[in-house]
């Protein structure tokens, strides 16, 4: 039963690679990549599984959480490439939602914070508009 399912997924698979335009970095991006360890949120990590299992069932066989992830980082570089640093905030503290960042202290740690010095995100968010 597993074997008929695997290879069902693969004849999906060819077929939708046959009918989609495909991405394959070349030259240097091709040949590095960095392992990086992420946490996400329940739910979060939740839907990066549902859209695995939906890309797996309409047939992408090779379809991994790694999938998923660049392509939310390539939709991310398309809205923020070209903005400036101050832009760059402006749009993360936007589309945060409902988790707002917490601005973190310096890593600079002979450098105390100053009383009073600790801004919200609406502050940050007015402060770089």
């Amino acid at each position: 039963m597993r074997r008929k399912r695997v290879n069902e997924r693969q004849t999906r698979s060819t077929q939708a690679v046959q009918n989609v335009e495909t991405f394959a970095p070349t030259g240097e991006a091709a040949k590095s990549y960095r392992v990086l360890s992420v946490s996400l949120y329940s739910d979060q990590a939740e839907l990066v599984d549902q859209t695995v299992e939906a890309l797996l069932h309409a047939g992408f066989a090779k379809a991994n959480r790694s999938l998923v992830i660049q392509t939310a980082l390539q939709h991310l570089r398309e809205h923020v490439q070209g903005k400036s640093p101050a832009e760059i905030v402006t749009y993360v503290l936007e589309h945060q939602g409902r988790r707002p960042l917490a601005l973190a202290r310096s890593r600079n740690r002979s450098a105390a914070p100053e009383a009073g010095s600790h801004r919200s995100a609406r502050s940050l968010r007015r402060s770089v508009t």
